[in-house]
């Protein structure tokens, strides 16, 4: 009820904004969309359970970096054999970058173990990416309309929604990897204006933070960069300012990857080599075909993108050179044909290209809604596709949100379980097996426990190691 009660309260708030936009009022306008966007956000992260993919493997390594800040740890106190190349299984644990761990572990520290907790960062940037994609667009077109519709796409995006309450795989990594992004572009985008070495400052240390979120796809700020400030008559301050920001994001990212190559090279080179194989191999049977991210654009972005893109390379080509158009152009297409090379495929991988989507749909639908003509019937067909325009996103939205359907019964009653594993009268030093919600026990109790059942090697392991073990009764999957 808390979660359908919010979003009945944004559906109120965007109305709102609405009314004050047709007011003129478009401070008070951009303040409530930012808000029914945090409304939403806050709806979905209410989930009273962590979800199965990634988000538990998330928490419960956050969880043990809130007592340790540079060991990183899945199984914290393994009693058996880990297999280290396993990420589902490992103890030390380099599966992923740093970053997003670290702000769900502050969040536990301040917050307690429990589900809000992890999510509150992503919930906050999930926001604030609202106002940048306003900022950006604002910036680039001077059009407070396009602006406030462009952050209005952003903020109920169903997709970014469900990643920032940890419902789908990728979560929260995906979700500071596409702010860190938009920043690194929205200090991009201000160098237009003020081209200063602490411009480019503020632009490589945006894309090391975004690195340190997902690794090397960040480098897509360089060429949207490139595009928005190259001037061949300056190529000499050009060369020195990318120096600057290639050096400020190498400092940013490189510590932590020579501190876990020194302290962990295993473990290390192995998810190094696993990471390229995203590339090669299909893997957790995550495929699709070529154009796979341009299909799924189409109902997680925007469903006119193709169309979109098409009307855009038309203008670029045979109408109007635009650099601001291009540098977006480049921010939406050079990812999805990295992506769409790589053999393992997932909807979330291109995430961090949404903001320029929701932009350039904005300067799409303002071009038709300035569209004049005396013929009525083509007056009426435009606007019909603007109206689209903003519908068929709230639709997809509502399909993804899915804001009156009751919580997960079965994944509540477990968690409210695994919360009274606390209270039972067990040994701190007590193993737990046949536990099919292993990771959500680590979580949330301070015991170890496993998924299988204990062959005669592993009881004597654990009981040379002064540890008791239980054996959790079959059928106890939620």
């Amino acid at each position: 009820m808390f979660g359908s009660g919010l979003i009945v309260f944004a559906v109120a708030v965007y109305l709102l904004s609405f009314f004050a936009y047709k007011k003129e009022n478009t401070k008070l306008a951009l303040i409530l969309v930012v808000f029914g966007g945090l409304l939403l956000r806050m709806a979905t992260a209410s989930d009273p359970y962590l979800h199965n993919w990634d988000e538990r493997y998330h928490a419960l390594v956050a969880k043990h970096l809130a007592n340790h800040f540079l060991l990183p740890t899945l199984y914290d106190h393994p009693v058996l054999r880990n297999n280290y190349q396993s990420w589902t299984t490992s103890h030390i644990w380099v599966h992923k970058q740093p970053l997003p761990l670290w702000a769900m572990a502050l969040g536990i520290k301040v917050f307690g173990t429990n589900e809000i907790a992890i999510r509150i960062p992503s919930v906050i940037l999930s926001t604030l990416a609202i106002y940048l994609t306003y900022l950006i667009c604002l910036t680039l077109f001077k059009s407070q309309r396009m602006a406030l519709c462009a952050a209005f796409l952003h903020s109920i995006n169903g997709l970014i929604i469900e990643i920032t309450g940890g419902r789908v795989a990728t979560d929260h990594v995906d979700l500071f990897f596409l702010f860190f992004v938009e920043l690194g572009v929205f200090f991009s985008v201000r160098y237009m204006s003020k081209r200063s070495l602490v411009s480019c400052l503020f632009i490589g240390t945006s894309m090391g933070l975004a690195i340190l979120c997902k690794w090397m796809p960040a480098l897509i700020i360089l060429p949207v960069w490139t595009v928005l400030g190259f001037d061949r008559t300056k190529f000499k301050e050009y060369m020195i300012h990318t120096l600057v920001i290639v050096l400020s994001c190498v400092c940013i990212f490189l510590p932590w990857q020579l501190y876990i190559h020194a302290h962990f090279p295993q473990e290390s080179k192995w998810e190094a080599g696993f990471n390229l194989k995203h590339l090669t191999e299909v893997l957790d049977g995550q495929t699709g075909g070529p154009l796979y991210y341009l299909e799924k654009a189409m109902s997680t972005a925007h469903e006119f993108i193709l169309l979109i893109l098409a009307w855009l390379f038309y203008r670029l080509l045979l109408v109007k050179p635009d650099r601001r158009i291009l540098a977006l152009m480049v921010w939406i297409i050079l990812p999805v044909l990295f992506f769409s090379m790589a053999k393992t495929k997932m909807q979330a991988y291109t995430l961090f290209i949404f903001p320029a989507v929701f932009i350039v749909v904005a300067f799409f639908l303002d071009a038709l809604a300035r569209y004049k003509s005396d013929n009525k019937v083509k007056t009426g067909l435009v606007w019909f596709v603007v109206f689209a325009g903003f519908v068929l996103p709230v639709r997809y939205a509502i399909e993804r949100i899915k804001p009156f359907e009751p919580r997960e019964k079965d994944k509540t009653a477990m968690t409210i379980e695994k919360k009274e594993l606390n209270k039972k009268n067990l040994s701190a030093n007590t193993i737990l097996f046949n536990d099919s919600n292993s990771i959500e026990t680590m979580f949330y109790t301070h015991f170890t426990s496993y998924p299988q059942k204990p062959n005669e090697t592993e009881r004597d392991t654990i009981q040379k190691q002064g540890c008791e073990y239980r054996v959790l009764p079959d059928n106890r999957a939620r």
